[in-house]
């Protein structure tokens, strides 16, 4: 791993949640982020000027949290993540000739929750709700990482 000698990020991040009933809940929360490496040259390789690696330029969130008693809730959420670059091409001399990129991506999420008892919960969940594809490592060649597809799950809670 080689640290950046110089670098600079700047950016601006707001969030806001907001108690529309005694039971329902809603939030949002959105960033821009402008980022540039100033003075990095790894071994031949000049990143002098480009944007940090796997760095969004914009996030965002909204969701809701509804408490439909004291025992019942459910709760969905939506987030928009950016492209970023994930890797760059570089000619003989260490200059970058071209950049690979993440996807930008908004995925759904979903997670209910019951409460038997005061001590016992069971919740599940269902996460990239939509089963979007995506990539989320796009660095060299013909591999990639990839976005998890959509996901459940169930989990049992004990609070004692």
């Amino acid at each position: 791993m080689v640290n950046a000698a110089d670098s600079q990020l700047q950016g601006l991040e707001l969030s806001a949640e907001f108690a529309a009933t005694d039971q329902l809940t809603l939030f949002t929360s959105a960033a821009y982020n402008d980022t540039e490496y100033k003075n990095f040259v790894d071994g031949t390789d000049n990143y002098n000027g480009q944007e940090f690696l796997f760095a969004p330029k914009f996030t965002a969130s909204v969701g809701a949290n509804y408490q439909f008693n004291k025992r019942w809730m459910m709760a969905t959420d939506v987030i928009y993540r950016g492209d970023s670059v994930s890797g760059y091409t570089f000619d003989g001399s260490g200059n970058v000739t071209d950049e690979r990129r993440n996807d930008s991506v908004t995925l759904v999420n979903v997670n209910t929750e019951y409460a038997i008892n005061d001590n016992f919960r069971v919740s599940g969940y269902v996460k990239n709700l939509f089963d979007k594809e995506y990539i989320t490592n796009n660095q060299t060649g013909n591999v990639l990482d990839v976005g998890a597809p959509m996901t459940f799950g169930v989990a049992l809670r004990y609070d004692y």
